[in-house]
């Protein structure tokens, strides 16, 4: 009887069950990954089990740009053009973000300890669509680091398709003054050494640009 009450339900508001299961599911995975952020209930199993798919760290001396994330686009992600929305690009590029620094050392004790980054600018292009169901891949390079500033080029790309670059500018803190301060030795000196590795490669199609360039 439920079934075919929702079977109603669904044809009266022009939606068929495909599309409610559909909605179902997204808001399932919206849940979780606040639970995820706030460290509650089913949140905690969620964000464990991420813990383990985490990517090796790179050797920071690799002249090679490392992939900092490689993921499928979720529906929850969808515009109403039926692509990516433009917030996810973000989203994907602090993700990726957050994992170089994770390599770097800034883990949750770093961070206890005083020790964390600001952004401080960040300029997206986006070049190409991406669809729901896409798989994504970021690369990360170092343009400056092991100092105050870090400095990032970072793209975003399904398959041999460049879709979007980003680059950034963040800005080590002390978390107790709220003040730009050199970052922790051990995260310094990673980003020192990938800065030195990425810095014989060629200069990025689009660093530097601004809005209407």
């Amino acid at each position: 009887v439920a079934k075919i009450a929702a079977q109603s339900d669904a044809q009266a508001a022009g939606r068929s069950i495909a599309d409610l299961e559909t909605a179902r599911d997204g808001n399932l995975v919206a849940i979780l990954r606040a639970l995820k952020g706030r460290r509650q209930g089913a949140g905690t199993h969620l964000a464990a089990h991420e813990a383990t798919l985490a990517m090796a760290a790179p050797d920071p001396d690799a002249p090679h740009i490392p992939v900092t994330l490689n993921r499928q686009v979720p529906v929850t992600w969808v515009d109403y053009n039926g692509h990516m929305n433009e917030s996810h690009y973000l989203t994907a590029f602090s993700d990726a973000c957050d994992q170089m620094l994770l390599w770097a050392g800034m883990d949750a004790t770093c961070v206890a300890q005083g020790h964390s980054v600001f952004t401080v600018e960040t300029h997206i292009r986006h070049l190409d669509e991406v669809q729901i169901g896409d798989r994504i891949t970021v690369r990360t390079r170092v343009l400056e680091g092991g100092g105050k500033k870090l400095h990032l080029w970072q793209e975003l790309s399904v398959g041999d398709r460049l879709c979007a670059t980003a680059e950034q500018m963040l800005l080590h803190v002390d978390l107790a003054t709220r003040r730009t301060a050199p970052p922790r030795a051990d995260v310094g000196a990673w980003f020192a050494r990938a800065a030195a590795a990425h810095a014989p490669l060629p200069i990025p199609e689009g660093l530097g640009r601004f809005v209407g360039q």
